[in-house]
């Protein structure tokens, strides 16, 4: 068996700093519906997964579909898309270790 050194290629994708604040404001959270590209139910917050209707929200984060299927996104972390539109939850620690914010 060989070994290679690989390195990532530089990618520039989007992600949202979920906070406390963000999901106690319902225009914030029917925009942050709107970047995991999901249907909201502005009472109830309700997300469409895997053709039902589940709870989204939570006090301590949110329920979200990813490629993995239904992950739960604390309260801290950022929800990122990636390349290919896909959603998913990343620890906040993990997220400042290996991402640097383009202004």
């Amino acid at each position: 068996m060989k070994t290679i050194n690989c390195k990532k290629k530089p990618v520039v994708i989007q992600a949202v700093h979920l906070t406390n604040e963000l999901l106690e404001n319902p225009a914030e959270c029917n925009k942050l519906w709107s970047f995991i590209g999901k249907q909201c139910d502005t009472k109830n917050y309700y997300i469409n997964a895997f053709g039902s209707y589940a709870p989204a929200m939570h006090p301590l984060g949110i329920f979200i579909e990813t490629l993995e299927g239904i992950e739960f996104a604390k309260v801290g972390c950022y929800i990122m898309k990636g390349i290919h539109g896909e959603c998913y939850p990343c620890d906040e620690k993990i997220f400042k270790e290996t991402y640097d914010i383009i202004k």
